[in-house]
């Protein structure tokens, strides 16, 4: 399996509901969600993530049984 992520393209009628923030600003928000996927599926325990858009902070959800390849799927 392989994980596809990418910017988007604005549909017409999407700004309707809110702005567009710019490719810039989505770019650095699909890093950070990235980067929170990487790290929850690490493996390594406890995982906090404190991000300009994003925040994960530490719970007790447990991946089922045959988690996924280490160190994550690819992207």
């Amino acid at each position: 399996m392989t994980m596809s992520a990418g910017l988007g393209v604005l549909q017409p009628g999407w700004t309707a509901f809110e702005p567009d923030e710019g490719r810039a600003v989505r770019a650095k928000k699909l890093d950070e969600s990235l980067a929170i996927y990487a790290g929850l599926l690490s493996g390594e325990g406890t995982f906090t993530y404190t991000g300009e858009y994003y925040s994960a902070g530490p719970n007790d959800f447990l991946l089922p049984p045959g988690a996924p390849p280490r160190p994550h799927p690819p992207v």
